[in-house]
């Protein structure tokens, strides 16, 4: 496991464990799967998502200028114990961050659009729908720990059509660090959900 070939398989793995559940979820909602099959597969794929998130997030705190180097030097560490590589080359890794935000985001958007077709008919005729979390992003955690808005849920109920908070943008922040992509403050007048008009899911 020292040899730095096998450094990165766990993310390596990730990826394709992740890569694997998209195109089975794709297959599923492309031949109208069964609402059971497609909540096991999401549910399979968020667990996936959690690790490969906080990867991400990782990443990010070492490409952020005003990290310390102390800190640096932990996150580096962390992610070499998790047999998963850390590129000494900012360009490399950058390379590798935007790869890791792009897998994620393509699978949030689809765990979005299939949670959707989970939920329609609960709402069918109430004026709301479920959209994704604006604080978590849709993962249903939050600096490690269980979104405080969705509780892990993933979606927050809406009122249709959608309108995102202008106070926030959408994130569900008060403060939003485009680098980090990060605050721990809920925007006020959305309660974090990102969403203007909307109550948040049920438990």
């Amino acid at each position: 496991m020292g040899d730095s070939s096998n450094v990165d398989d766990l993310a390596h793995s990730l990826e394709e464990l992740i890569g694997d559940h998209l195109a089975n979820l794709t297959e599923k909602l492309q031949r109208d799967g069964s609402i059971s099959e497609l909540a096991d597969e999401v549910g399979r794929l968020n667990d996936l998502l959690i690790s490969y998130k906080l990867r991400d997030e990782l990443l990010e705190r070492l490409l952020d200028s005003e990290t310390p180097e102390v800190r640096r030097t932990q996150i580096r560490e962390t992610l070499k114990a998790q047999r998963m590589r850390v590129a000494e080359n900012r360009a490399e890794m950058e390379l590798i961050h935007a790869r890791s935000h792009a897998i994620l985001d393509r699978s949030v958007r689809l765990i979005a659009t299939i949670q959707k077709q989970i939920d329609k008919n609960a709402h069918a005729y109430s004026g709301y729908a479920f959209e994704k979390c604006g604080f978590c992003d849709g993962l249903g955690r939050a600096s490690e720990k269980q979104c405080p808005v969705c509780r892990g849920n993933r979606t927050v109920l809406v009122f249709q059509p959608p309108t995102k908070c202008p106070q926030c943008a959408g994130c569900g922040k008060v403060t939003f660090d485009p680098v980090t992509r990060s605050s721990s403050e809920l925007c006020t007048a959305c309660r974090g959900s990102g969403w203007v008009k909307s109550i948040q899911k049920r438990n």
